[in-house]
């Protein structure tokens, strides 16, 4: 009896590598079925909200590629104990190989994927200590920037420039903090005093 499998790309917003509640499948995205020789079988686009499917296929082993559209990232491989609602692609968008046996219809094959995000911006001298950037204080370089998950892993390590800016990029979506290292002599002046947060000290 022949097979079938397939199931949804989506986009990851969170970066959790779950198909969360509210998260919507991808349109458009092209999806290739291969056998195991690397013979591409058939290309499907999704649709409807994300859904691709190949039918009518022989019992065998396949594996699944999607092609990730400019500017997007696959999230994490199986993560989580729920092969229906985990990314079930590497980060070249490839399957492990797949085994359908005669009458199988597995739809729990999915792909999801993010856009990156960043986070920085700038550390300077309070002259006044009034815990605000006034047009007069310049920026501080050489300050050492820590960047951490919420596992209080460190993610990556950054140095403010001469004009004390800093940034972190390409990152997954999810939770982060971040931490100063202030220089020998130097204090933290007060957090988020004031109401403007782009000229605050978090």
């Amino acid at each position: 009896r022949k097979v079938s499998v397939g199931d949804k790309v989506w986009l990851d917003v969170d970066g959790n590598a779950q198909q969360d509640e509210g998260e919507a499948g991808m349109d458009g995205i092209t999806v290739n079925l291969y056998d195991l020789a690397n013979n591409l079988l058939a290309t499907a686009i999704t649709a409807a909200g994300g859904q691709y499917a190949f039918a009518g296929l022989i019992p065998g082993q396949y594996y699944i590629g999607v092609v990730a559209p400019s500017g997007y990232i696959f999230t994490l491989q199986d993560s989580g104990s729920d092969d229906s609602v985990d990314s079930d692609v590497n980060s070249a968008g490839v399957t492990s190989a797949i085994t359908l046996v005669s009458g199988q219809a597995d739809a729990t094959v999915d792909a999801g994927l993010y856009q990156p995000v960043s986070l920085g911006d700038y550390v300077w001298e309070d002259l006044d200590a009034n815990g605000l950037q006034d047009i007069d204080e310049a920026g501080l370089g050489g300050v050492t920037v820590n960047l951490y998950d919420f596992a209080n892993t460190l993610i990556a390590s950054a140095i403010t420039a001469a004009s004390g800016q800093y940034s972190f990029s390409g990152l997954r979506p999810g939770l982060y903090y971040a931490q100063f290292v202030a220089p020998s002599g130097y204090l933290f002046t007060l957090q988020d005093d004031g109401g403007d947060d782009a000229v605050d000290s978090d």
